[in-house]
């Protein structure tokens, strides 16, 4: 119905929120990234990039048509929060051990963007 459609519209809005506030030049993204060393930017910087992306992606389909991608949206959404979630909690001085369970974000992003394609062919 109309009530789920509004629901996973708005439900990237965070993650795209954090994602972009985390790239802003404020000093105190200037204060983070003078404390980080070479890995914690890399960390920072590729989570970054992959939230921003797959949040503005699910942005689209649910506005698009959430009916058909809502699933895909929310699938990208989570893989996304969780593949950049470990690697800001590792940027900001998280136990290394969370680089175990990045690549368990990346599977949702893989499996979100084969649902993508799935919602496309039936289509």
């Amino acid at each position: 119905g109309t009530s789920s459609k509004v629901g996973t519209s708005r439900m990237p809005g965070v993650p795209t929120t954090l994602s972009v506030s985390s790239t802003s030049p404020s000093p105190s993204a200037h204060a983070l990234k003078d404390g980080f060393g070479e890995d914690q930017i890399g960390w920072w910087e590729t989570a970054t990039l992959y939230l921003l992306v797959h949040a503005a992606l699910a942005t689209a389909m649910s506005a698009a048509d959430a009916t058909r991608f809502g699933t895909a949206a929310f699938v990208l959404l989570l893989g996304a929060l969780v593949f950049s979630g470990t690697l800001y909690a590792m940027a900001l001085g998280g136990p290394r051990w969370l680089g175990a369970i990045t690549p368990v974000g990346g599977l949702g992003l893989l499996l979100g963007w084969a649902l993508i394609a799935a919602a496309a062919i039936r289509a």
